[in-house]
């Protein structure tokens, strides 16, 4: 099965990151797409918030982008002064890979009271699932419009093609005030799995000899790769490459061997290039060698390599995404939470997307 590789957009800035295995990850702002099943009677909406495949419950101006302080939610919103009312709304998750782990939810709400003091309360509340928690400290709505943030922190949830995720938000009190919300949205912290554990066994022979490390993968056709040593030498970061510099094979697949002496502790890094000389990001191996060892780093996977045809683009503009990748494999560009461009990468490893911001 061909591995998918994401590009995620991050809004401000249009700034694009992709995935590397091992490291903590976040999504763009997550907007609802649909309705969710924790859905009480007792919030009202106007007539001008049906939901679609673009956004819920918000304001045209407001889906795009605008500050919660500039919001004229009072044209469409939903609304509810009920204890115990909740209302919660799906957010497409397509952009976190299936085995990730999710570990922190960060939920934003526009919101507002109707009326005046003292305010009614409420709380953010997340649903993994069908599983549904609020976030267990209370906010009272405010005077005007404005964000409140809640992070549901210390997750542990597996990332699978069926998960549902949904945000939405609970009245907590008990006066009977409204609370009025024009915008929710969501941010998603999650972790993709690290890469395969390395397989050490023993060599044959007598006498000590020293570690051998083998290191195979793959990256993109007719790649530059190298191993270096790195360590640290007057409080400057060194980095030494060992045995030259090796290219991937046509399929982009890879496999170089070294000799290490032994030590307690050597750091490895294996850098890449691709064919236009692009810089991809490297990965990290530490090791405790011994003698009469050889260490199988397997199944490593180069994300692809990302040059943009403009640094900075407003929206609605034309953006060449292209670079390298594994042949045959997918690549998407994610911008705000939806997939803007998907193409396969050639057999020469080349991919461009072409977005309209």
């Amino acid at each position: 099965m061909a591995n998918k590789l994401l590009i995620l957009a991050v809004v401000i800035g249009l700034m694009f990151l992709y995935t590397q295995t091992g490291i903590a990850d976040i999504t763009s702002t997550l907007r609802p797409t649909a309705d969710g099943g924790d859905d009480s009677a007792n919030w009202l909406n106007t007539g001008g918030t049906a939901c679609n495949a673009t956004d819920c419950y918000l304001e045209v101006d407001e889906s795009s982008g605008s500050s919660c302080t500039d919001s004229d939610g009072d044209t469409s919103f939903i609304e509810s002064s009920t204890e115990g009312a909740n209302q919660t709304f799906d957010v497409n998750i397509s952009s976190i890979p299936d085995g990730a782990t999710i570990s922190q939810v960060d939920i934003t709400v526009c919101q507002k009271r109707v009326g005046s003091a003292p305010p009614n309360k409420f709380q953010t509340r997340k649903c993994v699932d069908g599983v549904c928690s609020n976030f267990g400290t209370d906010n009272a709505a405010a005077g005007n419009y404005a964000e409140v943030a809640q992070s549901h922190t210390g997750l542990s949830l597996l990332k699978t093609a069926t998960t549902d995720l949904e945000v939405g938000v609970s009245i907590m009190g008990t006066n009977s005030k409204v609370v009025r919300i024009s915008q929710i949205s969501a941010i998603v912290t999650y972790t993709i799995p690290g890469e395969p554990a390395a397989v050490e066994t023993r060599s044959g022979g007598g006498g000590n000899s020293p570690t051998k490390i083998i290191f195979s993968g793959t990256a993109y056709p007719g790649a530059t790769l190298g191993v270096y040593l790195a360590r640290e030498e007057w409080g400057v970061l060194q980095q030494a490459l060992i045995d030259g510099e090796f290219n991937a094979e046509n399929d982009g697949s890879f496999q170089k061997e070294i000799i290490s002496p032994v030590e307690e502790r050597r750091v490895y890094v294996l850098r890449i290039k691709d064919k236009d000389g692009k810089e991809g990001r490297s990965k990290v191996f530490t090791y405790d060698t011994k003698f009469n060892r050889v260490i199988n780093q397997e199944n490593i996977f180069f994300a692809p390599t990302i040059n943009l045809s403009k640094p900075a683009v407003s929206r609605g503009e034309l953006l060449l995404i292209s670079g390298y990748a594994a042949p045959g494999n997918k690549v998407e560009s994610i911008f705000d939470g939806k997939v803007t461009g998907e193409v396969k990468a050639e057999e020469g490893g080349l991919y461009r997307i072409l977005i309209d911001t």
